[in-house]
């Protein structure tokens, strides 16, 4: 979590006495160790498999391998630790200026979101836990937030950092995976999905 955004902290014990639930704090330097161990065959099957799924833009091989290096850890993350809603953290000394990151992990956050385990970004474990009560209530959650400041009364404009929820994709189309159109690291922007929402009500939590 930011420093300065303590407002998307959960207070721990509290939460843990009043919801039965376990808050796992996971370090980032478990994340890279993870990602340090997916194997080149790995990474070419999980390439291979995205394929099958998704159209793949152009990226910069090292961007490319380290988003589907850290999307395999994320995955590996869920399982392991028996998540059942997260919030990491694609930004800061550890994540966009990092050498062993330095890009956004909103791939790994969307098939993660797209399997069942709803996942926010920097750290904002609030908006986790109202991801995965949503996704329990109407099977689809879609990490955002609510702009409308210079927009009409009628209208609301929904933005996000690139993550996304399989269940929102319009039916018929092919999701695109592009470089992150909003955050740069030192590695690049990191692979990002790009898909038209499926229209019909929803509900802001």
């Amino acid at each position: 979590t930011l420093a300065e955004m303590s407002d998307v902290a959960l207070p721990q014990k509290e939460f843990e006495a009043r919801a039965g639930a376990r808050i796992v704090h996971i370090s980032t330097k478990h994340v890279l160790a993870l990602m340090a161990k997916v194997s080149k065959r790995e990474l070419a099957e999980f390439e291979k498999k995205l394929a099958k799924t998704f159209a793949f833009g152009r990226f910069v091989h090292r961007e490319k391998e380290i988003s589907l290096r850290a999307a395999v850890a994320i995955q590996t993350l869920v399982s392991e630790k028996r998540l059942d809603c997260a919030a990491f953290n694609s930004h800061g000394s550890q994540g966009l200026k990092s050498e062993k990151l330095g890009l956004m992990c909103a791939l790994g956050l969307t098939l993660a979101t797209s399997s069942g385990c709803p996942m926010a970004e920097v750290g904002d474990l609030c908006t986790a836990l109202a991801m995965w009560i949503g996704r329990r209530l109407g099977g689809a959650a879609f990490y955002t937030e609510l702009d409308s400041a210079y927009i009409s009364r009628s209208d609301w404009l929904l933005l996000n950092s690139g993550e996304y929820d399989l269940e929102w994709r319009r039916p018929g189309f092919k999701a695109r995976l592009l470089p992150n159109s909003n955050f740069t690291g030192v590695n690049g922007c990191g692979i990002s999905l790009c898909a038209p929402l499926r229209t019909g009500p929803a509900t802001l939590i």
